[in-house]
């Protein structure tokens, strides 16, 4: 079972608004596109002028760089709409950690497609460290061998 969610942030940080979506059984892949999508909607229906967005998926951020993607409906329909639009990659221990918590809701709740104007309780402890950058390494380290 899959879910997709994201979050739309001002330019320091506050919530704008967010959004999950129950997608059922699918691929990861999947999951980012329809995130993306959503994504796209709602800063188009907040009139947003400027977006930068991170994806810590590098096969979506990859499709959408190459000015040779097929697929002109994310461009023509979503992207074009705003006038300055960054995609980027980042880690996934960099990415935002609110988004991974509205995907795990999406997942798991009866309705479609949910879109939320205030931090569902699940995220507000987030919203902060999330905010300014701050991520939780995500690795396993091999422990010190005493000699």
């Amino acid at each position: 079972m899959a879910g997709s969610g994201g979050i739309v942030r001002n330019e320091l940080g506050g919530w704008i608004g967010g959004y999950s979506r129950n997608i059922g059984i699918s691929t990861g892949f999947h999951a980012e596109l329809w995130a993306l999508k959503d994504g796209f909607i709602m800063c188009k229906n907040c009139q947003l002028t400027t977006v930068d967005i991170e994806l810590d998926a590098k096969s979506i951020v990859d499709l959408l760089a190459n000015p040779h993607y097929s697929n002109s409906v994310a461009r023509d329909e979503l992207i074009s709409h705003i006038p300055l639009v960054q995609i980027r990659h980042c880690y996934r221990e960099a990415n935002n950690r609110c988004a991974d918590v509205l995907a795990r809701l999406g997942a798991r709740h009866d309705r479609d497609f949910i879109l939320y104007d205030s931090p569902p309780v699940d995220i507000l402890k987030l919203m902060s460290p999330d905010s300014v950058g701050l991520y939780y390494d995500k690795l396993c380290h091999e422990p010190a061998v005493a000699s």
